[in-house]
């Protein structure tokens, strides 16, 4: 199974609130470890994640650095590096959702799954989306 891991899930492991969503997120992580799901994710993706841990969650920069240098070392992550922008802001004038989200979707490769907890990612036809739950 091949699935694009979104800004969400990363951050439920760093970011302990919902104890449900961070063993949702380590059972995935587990499974990427035993080589039963291959990973995907985006370099917007860590982007929202260094912004978001020092920004709203005020975690020291070095700190969000280390995250990041321990997410890059997932095995066998694909990390995406490509946006068609042009293509990005014209799915933003269709659909009513925030522009990374957007820019992270349209980076989704064929035959993946983004896996998120963002509700908002199904207001988007043109990709496949499933829930930390159901994996």
């Amino acid at each position: 199974m091949k699935l694009f891991l979104d800004t969400n899930l990363f951050l439920r492991i760093i970011v302990k609130e919902d104890l449900k969503k961070h063993a949702q997120v380590t059972k995935i992580l587990t499974q990427i470890e035993n080589g039963l799901i291959r990973p995907y994710s985006s370099t917007i993706v860590l982007l929202e994640i260094f912004h978001t841990l020092t920004k709203f969650y005020k975690v020291p920069k070095q700190e969000a650095v280390n995250f990041i240098k321990e997410i890059l070392d997932i095995k066998n992550l694909t990390l995406i590096e490509k946006t068609n922008f042009k293509k990005a802001l014209l799915l933003l004038e269709k659909y009513n959702v925030k522009f990374t989200d957007i820019l992270i979707a349209q980076q989704v490769p064929q035959g993946c799954k983004i896996c998120t907890f963002d509700k908002e990612i199904k207001k988007l036809d043109f990709i496949d989306y499933c829930d930390p739950s159901e994996i």
